[in-house]
């Protein structure tokens, strides 16, 4: 039941509109991102079921014009990522050459699924490579050709980091963005 795709429609507020927008398909491990910059009606629904949850999220960032949310499904029995620029969390990258590689980020303080993940290999799409946490973090890369892990324990403290793998040998970069 987790594999089956799930959909997705937003308010538009930031644009004046009173009405929620058309019903977008987001299949497990995609995300999908809608430009808005205040808070917003989000609403999931079961194209099966056709039951539905909501929620009332903030988009918007700090002295930013251009606000975001980035919704990231991973199943029905996962966690369900928001993402908006004032969210703390880590935006991961690979930039080892190594193909491939895998991520996994704990939730010690509550928040997130603990599995596995491939790690894009730039920051460029913001719909990809984000963990929404909070705090201290344990951030484990792995090569699933050789099984090599290699781990760090990071703070938020209340930003998005931005975490750059450069390798095994070469350890880790971090740009640390105050919300």
């Amino acid at each position: 039941m987790s594999n089956q795709p799930i959909q997705v429609a937003i308010s538009n507020y930031t644009h004046s509109e009173k009405e929620l927008g058309d019903w977008e398909t987001l299949d497990v491990g995609k995300g999908t991102l809608f430009f808005r910059s205040q808070r917003e009606a989000l609403v999931l629904k079961d194209p099966q079921t056709d039951q539905r949850r909501g929620f009332y999220v903030d988009c918007s960032g700090n002295d930013s014009v251009n606000g975001y949310l980035r919704v990231a499904f991973r199943g029905l029995d996962k966690q369900l990522g928001f993402e908006g620029q004032k969210q703390a969390g880590f935006y991961i990258r690979n930039a080892s050459g190594i193909p491939d590689v895998q991520v996994f980020v704990s939730s010690f303080n509550g928040a997130g699924v603990d599995e596995w993940y491939e790690v894009p290999d730039n920051f460029e799409d913001r719909t990809k490579g984000f963990w929404s946490r909070e705090g201290w973090e344990m951030v484990v890369f792995r090569d699933p050709a050789t099984e090599e892990e290699k781990g760090w324990y990071l703070n938020t403290d209340g930003g998005t980091v931005e975490v750059t793998f450069n390798g095994f040998d070469k350890g880790i970069s971090t740009f640390h963005c105050k919300s």
